[in-house]
């Protein structure tokens, strides 16, 4: 399910041209040359546009490995859980499913604003430009995002049979190195 929602999500960005009008603006934004400018256009209304659409499925792949081999790590070997690595895969899994929410609303604002600059944390009420310090505390306070951590969360202490501060420890270095890498969407 979380494969489908990610191809029809990438085909919807493709076909609506966000990516190469937000290519096409940090080129501007950059001074580049217009030449320049054009060419990554062309290559971005052409086939390579597709590339994305296949990208989106691999990289939650790899996410979802990586999360649940932290969750492991975490929960099993510094905690004390006695969990397999499926369960931690399942409990990522349903973090993702969760998470769809949050792309849902963030590709509807994003067609309705013709850019993929979405802010749904404390960002949105600070303005188009933000530091890295407020992409930062943008990501920790969109609502989506801490729904589908708290259902990680959840998901960690009943599979554990442990308390849900069990579950918050567990899940809280993959979320704040989530947040963190935040900093660097500019």
């Amino acid at each position: 399910m979380l494969l489908v929602f990610q191809l029809v999500f990438g085909l919807v960005l493709a076909h609506s041209g966000i990516l190469r009008n937000d290519t096409v603006a940090k080129l501007e934004a950059k001074n580049a040359p217009p030449e320049q400018i054009e060419a990554v256009s062309k290559v971005m209304e052409g086939p390579t546009k597709y590339a994305f659409v296949i990208g989106g499925p691999v990289v939650l792949m790899f996410s979802l490995l990586v999360t649940s081999g932290l969750l492991y790590f975490i929960a099993n070997l510094m905690l004390g859980a006695r969990l397999r690595f499926i369960h931690y895969l399942c409990i990522a899994a349903y973090g993702g499913v969760v998470g769809i929410v949050d792309q849902m609303v963030r590709m509807g604002i994003a067609l309705g604003r013709g850019t993929l600059v979405v802010n749904l944390g404390i960002g949105a009420f600070m303005g188009e430009e933000l530091s890295r310090f407020m992409h930062v505390a943008d990501t920790a306070t969109d609502p989506l995002l801490l729904w589908a951590t708290a259902i990680e969360a959840l998901g960690v202490s009943v599979m554990a049979r442990k308390s849900f501060g069990f579950g918050v420890l567990a899940v809280l270095p993959g979320f704040l190195l989530l947040v963190s890498l935040s900093a660097f969407q500019q």
